[in-house]
């Protein structure tokens, strides 16, 4: 009905558009509107008058207030219909933030973050043992001890090394320098020649080719422009991300969430990259996962990554442990709740040991948090990995492109039914990763049921960043008879012009199918998968 909308354009306008979207939302829930309707326009927001909650972001920054021009804390049977408008945020901020949300909808948006940490410039001269490079940005930047630093000086994000690698691209045809991925040491000096002019000393290590564009890697995570926790029955409707600090989109311990034509895009052609890290990332989800239809391009991390958190067990008593969480960018977050099975297991083998449901939760602060069981537990023992096993979900990734990125493809981690078809994939990296660690990121996920079908694979790994174009990690340890992955079916793709690495490495999986695929233009690989395949502890 018309009276359940409110127009935002015709609501009281304040001299701040982050301020007048948070009365708007106000006003929706306090009147009851299903409905917030935008003209078409372009929005500047700042993060001085934005809405603002304390909140832990998965694999960003650790947790802090996050400031949000749209800030949705308990919203249901909603929609934000942004009618193609386009928001541009002066600083790292966050666009959408949505909280213990239910069947809401946001759609027809774009964003452009202005100092968005990373940098970009082409290079004008190059020698073997330094380069210079212009750069193509407006925002601010400076070379304090040899070192470059971007954004406003104020801005409390940036680490103390804030550029953490320099990444070659050639923005004219859209690819990452051949067999290069990210270059930077202590043997590297920056020189501010003034007027955005950069030298680069690398002391040999590195020689760009004249007109390539550098992208300065910044270490800043600050924020995510779309990100969800504790939501179920969210859609994410024709999105486009051109910069942003951190990812396009982050979801946690939400269900059924679904991203339909979405885009990271390069803002202009000389760019390089679009967002600063992985365009969609979803961490202990549960019910499906679905994106499809989407045009990822430019962002410097992959493309989708799935998957759970590994804890590690610090201490234990009669009828509880002390679960700690491992990593800096996973502190705060609380995967764990009342009635969820945990499954325990050796941080080598990462087989399981024992399952154990929880009875309760008590949370002493961002790295430790009690849990407490009414079963015995003397299987548990103190260094055992940690995992949710109820939630993780299903995930469909579906009619996708995805190009021009540094890193991977997809990453996948999970126990759910994934379903990976009809994707095109030219990745620098290897094209689906299958990847859990509980030494590094701590990021969980055997997979137990994976069809990947009626997908292309153009020239992917042509830089790095793994072993094969669908590359299946091996283990740190193994048991004889027991392994980790199980039922992985890739058929009816076509591989080509592949011509670095394996089409595909598996290692510690039981039950993995390779048929039907189309091999074309791929050197020294023959369409008997000859020097192509290689399996290992499977």
């Amino acid at each position: 009905m018309e009276s359940n909308i409110l127009y935002f354009n015709d609501f009281p306008q304040t001299n701040h558009v982050a301020l007048t979207i948070k009365k708007a939302l106000d006003e929706c829930k306090a009147a009851g509107k299903d409905t917030l309707l935008f003209e078409k326009g372009e929005y500047y927001c700042t993060p001085e008058t934005a809405a603002c909650d304390f909140y832990a972001f998965s694999n960003h920054s650790p947790a802090s207030y996050k400031k949000s021009v749209f800030l949705l804390k308990d919203f249901k049977n909603f929609t934000i219909d942004c009618g193609g408008s386009t928001f541009v945020l002066s600083n790292p901020m966050n666009l959408f933030i949505l909280d213990n949300c239910e069947n809401v909808t946001i759609k027809n948006f774009a964003v452009k973050t202005v100092n968005s940490m990373s940098c970009s410039g082409r290079v004008v001269a190059s020698d073997k043992d330094s380069f210079d490079v212009l750069l193509n940005t407006k925002q601010p930047y400076r070379v304090w001890h040899d070192f470059p630093y971007f954004g406003e000086e104020w801005l409390p994000f940036c680490h103390e090394d804030s550029v953490w690698g320099l990444l070659e691209c050639d923005t004219k045809n859209k690819m990452i320098r051949r067999d290069q991925t990210d270059c930077i040491s202590d043997n590297y000096y920056f020189t501010d020649k003034g007027n955005g002019l950069i030298n680069v000393k690398t002391n040999g290590e590195m020689e760009p080719i004249v007109g390539n564009t550098i992208v300065f890697l910044d270490a800043c995570r600050a924020s995510s422009l779309v990100w969800m926790q504790k939501c179920n029955n969210i859609r994410v409707e024709n999105y486009i991300a051109y910069s942003g600090v951190g990812m396009g989109l982050v979801a946690q311990r939400s269900g059924n969430i679904t991203v339909d034509g979405m885009k990271t895009l390069c803002e202009t052609d000389d760019r390089g990259f679009s967002i600063n890290a992985d365009a969609v990332h979803f961490s202990n989800c549960h019910g499906l996962v679905t994106v499809r239809n989407s045009y990822f391009e430019g962002q410097l991390d992959d493309a989708l990554n799935v998957h759970g958190i590994y804890g590690r067990v610090m201490d234990k008593g009669d009828d509880y442990i002390l679960a700690r969480y491992m990593h800096k960018d996973q502190f705060g977050i609380d995967i764990f709740e009342e009635g969820n099975t945990l499954e325990f297991s050796d941080p080598d083998l990462m087989l399981p040991k024992t399952e154990h449901k929880v009875k309760k939760v008590e949370v002493l602060n961002d790295r430790t948090t009690i849990l407490y069981f009414d079963e015995d537990i003397s299987d548990i023992e103190i260094g055992d990995n940690i995992e949710d096993i109820t939630n993780t979900p299903d995930v469909i990734f579906e009619n996708n492109y995805s190009h021009f990125n540094r890193a991977r493809g997809i990453l996948l981690a999970g126990r759910g039914k994934m379903i990976i078809r009809n994707n095109y994939f030219n990745s620098a990296g290897g094209a689906i990763v299958f990847e859990s660690s509980a030494k590094s990121w701590f990021e969980s996920g055997c997979v137990r049921d994976v069809l990947i079908e009626g997908n292309t694979f153009d020239d992917c790994l042509y830089s790095g960043w793994s072993d094969a174009v669908i590359d299946i990690r091996p283990r740190p340890k193994r048991e004889e008879g027991r392994y980790y992955h199980k039922n992985i079916r890739i058929k009816n793709n076509t591989f080509k012009n592949c011509n670095k690495g394996m089409l595909l490495n598996a290692n510690d999986t039981d039950g993995i199918l390779f048929e039907d695929n189309t091999i074309e233009n791929c050197e020294a690989k023959t369409a008997e998968y000859k020097n192509c395949v290689n399996l290992r502890r499977c």
